[in-house]
């Protein structure tokens, strides 16, 4: 979008970074970011999937436990 503005409408980045709130550094260090996935981000991504993976397999378990309660009284 910072991009963007500049090349279609000739607004400097500095002014684009100042009217979305962030800092030129943050811009120009997201601009040189690689195009695929670095090693981190995959990690942090398989990471996620398995915290999500059991606290899915947590709630079923623990709404099946409550099903069953509630039967049995």
């Amino acid at each position: 979008m910072i991009s963007d503005q500049r090349t279609g409408h000739g607004i400097p980045h500095s002014v684009s970074c100042r009217a979305l709130g962030v800092s030129e550094a943050w811009f120009y260090k997201w601009r040189r970011r690689p195009a695929a996935p670095t090693n981190r981000e995959l990690r942090r991504a398989r990471l996620e999937e398995r915290i999500r993976h059991f606290f899915h397999r947590i709630i079923s378990e623990a709404r099946a436990g409550c099903h069953q309660e509630n039967l049995a009284a």
